[in-house]
C-alpha cells in the first residue's frame, strides 16, 4: 500500500487499511499521522497487538523533489523545496533514495512498539558532532567537537584531546560511526591526495589523447621527463588540429608554461572552439584570461553558466547516497564563484563548492578516473588562480 501525503509518500508492504490513518499487517498495527504546513510532521508507529512475536517489512518513505538525503541510522535528513525534514526519533537507512524505516525486516515482541518521528523545519539544524570539514587532505584530521559521543569506523584511527576527537584514515571515502544517546549514526568522511598525486595516478590509467595532454600540462610543475615532453608534443599536435575542450586547455596552459611555440596554434584552436559556442566555451574563455590571452575571451567568461549552485551540489550536506553531481558541476560552480567575487552568496557557495570538490577528490584518490581528475583540475585552476 502506498500513501501519498503531500510531498511525502509512505509505502507499507502487505498492509490493509483498518481505520483512519491505521493499517494492519498480520498482527502488527501501523499508525501513520501526517500534517502539512510550514512545520509539517510525519509519525509512523508499528505496534504488535498480537499474542506472540511478529516480523514485518520496514516501511519505506520517499519525498517528492528531494535534493539530498542523509539517511544514516539514528540520523535522518531530507532536503526538499519545502524545507528540511529531520528525523527526531527512530532508525532509517538508504534504499534507492528512499528512507527504509527500522530496517528491511522489523521484529517486534508481543506488545512491542517502534516509532519514527519526522518534522519539517525552515532552517537547517545539525547534530553537534557533525564535523565542520568532512573531507580533508591526506594526513590531516577530521575533527569531531562533541565528546558526548563515541566514534568507530573500519580503517580509521582516533585521538582524543580535551575538547575534540581527531579522526584520520587512508585516502578515499569511509563511513564514520557515531555512537550517541539516540543510537548509532553514520556519516561519510574522507581523505584526498593533492593535485600532483592525483595527476600522477590518473596518468597511469588509459585516457583520451586530449585528456592525457591536459593532465601532462599539470605535471609540468613537477618537471616532465624528456619522454613525457615528447609525448606532450605529440598529443598537442593531435589535439589542436581538432579542438576539444581539454585539448584547447592543454594548449593554452602549455603555451603559458613552456618556452615552446605552442602559442599561435593554441590561440587558433581556442578561437575556433569559442566560435563554435557550446556549454564548455566558458572554461576556455576563463583559461585564456588566466594564461594571458584576454583578447580571446571576449565577454564575461561565465557566460552561459546558470542554475542554483548550492542545490546542484546538494548544499554541501552529508548524504547516504553516492554524489549526484559530477566534477564538471564543481568546475561550473567554481567558474560561477570566480565571476562573482563580491556576491553576498559567495562565502556560503564557496563552502558548498569546497565540500563537493573534496568529496570527489577523495573518491578519485582511491580510484582515479582520468576524465574526472581532468575536470577536478579545471576547478583547481580556477580556485587557485582567480582572485
Amino acid at each position: 500500500m502506498r500513501l501519498a501525503l503531500g510531498e511525502v509518500a509512505v509505502s507499507l508492504p502487505d498492509a490493509i487499511a483498518v481505520g483512519d490513518g491505521e493499517y494492519q499487517v498480520g498482527q502488527v498495527r501501523i499508525e501513520v499521522r501526517h500534517h502539512e504546513g510550514v512545520r509539517g510532521s510525519l509519525d509512523i508507529v508499528l505496534w504488535n497487538v498480537g499474542d506472540e512475536p511478529a516480523e514485518v517489512a520496514g516501511p519505506l518513505v520517499s519525498w517528492e523533489r528531494r535534493t539530498v538525503a542523509w539517511l544514516g541510522g539514528a540520523t535522518g535528513l531530507v532536503m526538499t523545496p519545502g524545507g528540511a525534514w529531520w528525523m527526531l526519533s527512530g532508525w532509517c537507512g538508504e534504499d534507492d533514495g528512499a528512507a527504509r524505516l527500522f530496517g528491511e525486516r522489523v521484529w517486534l515482541p508481543q506488545g512491542g512498539r517502534v516509532w519514527s518521528r519526522w518534522r519539517r523545519y525552515a532552517d537547517l539544524p545539525q547534530p553537534a558532532w557533525l564535523p565542520a570539514r568532512r573531507y580533508a587532505p591526506a594526513g590531516e584530521p577530521v575533527e569531531v567537537l562533541d565528546l558526548d559521543v563515541a566514534l568507530s569506523g573500519e580503517s580509521l584511527s582516533f585521538a582524543t584531546e580535551s575538547d575534540r576527537t581527531f579522526v584520520t584514515g587512508p585516502v578515499g571515502l569511509h563511513r564514520l560511526v557515531v555512537h550517541g544517546p539516540s543510537g548509532n549514526s553514520f556519516v561519510e568522511v574522507g581523505w584526498r591526495h593533492g593535485p600532483g598525486e592525483l595527476v600522477a595516478a590518473a596518468l597511469d590509467a588509459p585516457a583520451r589523447p586530449d585528456v592525457e595532454a591536459w593532465l601532462l600540462t599539470w605535471k609540468l610543475a613537477l618537471d616532465l621527463s624528456d619522454a613525457e615532453l615528447d609525448r606532450l608534443d605529440l598529443l598537442l599536435g593531435e589535439s589542436l588540429q581538432n579542438p576539444t575542450l581539454f585539448g584547447v586547455l592543454a594548449g593554452l596552459r602549455a603555451a603559458a608554461t613552456l618556452d615552446k611555440a605552442y602559442g599561435p596554434d593554441a590561440a587558433t584552436a581556442a578561437r575556433n572552439f569559442l566560435a563554435a559556442g557550446g556549454q564548455d566555451a566558458a572554461f576556455v574563455a576563463a583559461e585564456a584570461v588566466l594564461d594571458g590571452h584576454g583578447d580571446l575571451a571576449g565577454g564575461s567568461p561565465s557566460g552561459g553558466i546558470v542554475g542554483d549552485v548550492a542545490a546542484r551540489l546538494e548544499f554541501g550536506l552529508p548524504s547516504s547516497a553516492p554524489p549526484g553531481y559530477s566534477a564538471r558541476d564543481v568546475a561550473v560552480a567554481r567558474l560561477w564563484l570566480a565571476a562573482r567575487p563580491d556576491s553576498p552568496a559567495h562565502l556560503e557557495a564557496g563552502r558548498v563548492v569546497e565540500t563537493a570538490a573534496g568529496r570527489l577528490a577523495c573518491r578519485a584518490s582511491a580510484a582515479p578516473e582520468p576524465l574526472e581528475v581532468a575536470w577536478l583540475l579545471v576547478g583547481y585552476g580556477l580556485s587557485s588562480r582567480v582572485a
